[in-house]
């Protein structure tokens, strides 16, 4: 039985352009652009965060990034402090240390 698809090492061809948006997607961004416009733009915002701050945080965290890139130059100390006593942890019961390297290894 033939396998479905193109033969390998066949260009691909048909389909939409790589980068062009999607229609409806768009159409849908240009109206809550012109709510956002119509409402107040920037200050309308500043009034949410300000009455509802948690609606607020929901869309700030829509738009942020969700990695950041970083690198570490200097040591990192990390303290874990659970509450609850465990065999591998120091004297007071409760705590547990880590440090990262800037090589990414912990100690």
């Amino acid at each position: 039985m033939a396998k479905p698809g193109r033969k390998p090492g066949t260009p691909k061809t048909g389909g939409r352009t790589c980068g062009i948006p999607n229609k409806i997607p768009a159409k849908v961004k240009e109206a809550i652009e012109s709510a956002f416009t119509t409402v107040g733009g920037e200050e309308y915002l500043v009034k949410v965060a300000e009455e509802d701050p948690r609606t607020f945080c929901t869309l700030l965290a829509k738009i942020l990034p969700t990695q950041v890139e970083a690198q570490v130059v200097q040591p990192i100390q990390y303290t874990i402090v659970t509450g609850v006593p465990r065999a591998e942890d120091d004297e007071s019961g409760v705590e547990t240390s880590y440090t990262v390297m800037p090589n990414g290894q912990i100690v």
